[in-house]
């Protein structure tokens, strides 16, 4: 491999981490927000339990897009 190739390689690796960084950053935020948000009109055991169930659901968005695109076969 060319010292291009793994430069690019590398490249290519950091913005993908920095991406993925980005991204669960920003369901953190928004998840924690809306936790506070709500924290006056329901439990913290009740926000919880919903923050729960968005991370099953965020899973199986994930599945059912795999699935689709067959990735699994």
């Amino acid at each position: 491999m060319s010292k291009v190739d793994e430069y690019i390689d590398k490249t290519l690796e950091f913005e993908k981490n920095v991406i993925s960084d980005n991204a669960i950053n920003d369901i953190v935020n928004i998840s924690v927000k809306t936790m506070l948000d709500c924290k006056e009109n329901t439990s913290p055991e009740h926000e919880w339990l919903c923050f729960n169930n968005l991370l099953e659901l965020i899973r199986n968005r994930v599945r059912e897009k795999l699935e689709k695109m067959e990735y699994f076969k």
